[in-house]
Order: C-alpha cells, then structure tokens, then sequence
C-alpha cells in the first residue's frame, strides 16, 4: 500500500488502514506463539519425551505426515496407564509407603547372630606345632529404648510424605485426564 500510495494510485487512508491491519496481525503473532510452545510441550508430555528434543523435530520442514488410515482401538484408560508422568508418580507412592514401613520397624527390636572365627600359632606354626582354631557364635540385640519420639516423629514425617506423593498422584492424574480428553 505505500508503495501504491508514493506511486499515487491510492489515499493515505488506504495506507493507514493497511498499516492497522499489519499491527493488529503483529500483536496477535505473541498469543499464537505462546500456544505453538505450549502444546509441543504437551505432546511432549504424552510421549513421554522432553520438550526440547521434540521441538527439533516438530519444526522441520516438509509435507506433513498422514494420519494412519485406521487409529488403533483403545480406551483413555489404557493410554493414562502408559503415561510416564502417572507412572512415576505411582513410584513415588510406592517408595513414601515404603519409607513408612521402615520407619515402623525401627520402632521394633533388632536380633541378630554374630560369629568370628580365627586361628592362633604364629611363630609355633614354623616348628610343627599346630595352629589352634577359635571361633564363638553369639546374639546381639539393638533397641533404642530412650529415644525421647525421634522414632515417632520419623513415622509422622515419613506419613506426611506419603501423603504429599498422594495429592501429587491425584493432580497428575487428573492433569492428564484432562489432556487425554
């Protein structure tokens, strides 16, 4: 349009109107740039992938892929049970209980059996004397008795922690139904 303007073959409103129209289509370029980033992240989320070996691949250019001519069958279910987020998830519930369970058994005594076995002769050994054996076999027992609640508090933090992976599965879980829908 300036070009046709300083040619002489249009008005300067003709000008200004393409000059808004370039602006309103620039301003509208940051929104649209904003949801091309966020949903390669999120297709890089539901493959299981970072974000930024995928965009490597999403941005070359040439045609764009077919769609396969028949879409397996599945239920939503299957693909949220395949999702790695969920699937880490579910470790980390996994790992706080069992934090928790440990925690608990050291509330218990500790029975264990020791044993040493050993010889002696030394020097003597050289002169034909023979080597003598010693060993023992014996119990040890470990309970900390006077621990003034350092065990009650490690079995409160470690459920407090299974409780936080908990809310974290629930929220993962449900970020991804929304995504899967």
């Amino acid at each position: 349009m300036q070009t046709r303007f300083n040619q002489g073959l249009t008005n300067e409103l003709d000008v200004t109107l393409a000059q808004r129209q370039l602006a309103t289509f620039e301003a509208g370029l940051g929104p649209l740039t904003g949801q091309l980033q966020s949903s390669q992240y999120v297709i890089a989320v539901l493959l299981g992938q970072y974000p930024e070996t995928l965009v490597k691949e999403l941005r070359t250019e040439g045609p764009v892929p077919r769609f396969p001519a028949k879409i397996p069958l599945g239920l939503p279910v299957s693909l949220l049970q395949r999702r790695a987020d969920i699937q880490q998830a579910e470790f980390e519930i996994g790992a706080a209980t069992a934090r928790i369970g440990s925690a608990i058994a050291d509330l218990f005594p500790r029975v264990a059996v020791t044993g040493a076995v050993g010889g002696q002769g030394g020097a003597r050994a050289a002169t034909g004397t023979p080597i003598t054996f010693i060993g023992g076999i014996g119990p040890a027992l470990y309970w900390p008795v006077l621990d003034f609640g350092t065990l009650d508090a490690r079995i409160e933090v470690a459920d407090y922690r299974a409780r936080e992976a908990l809310l974290r599965y629930k929220a993962t879980v449900l970020g991804a139904v929304q995504e899967v829908d």
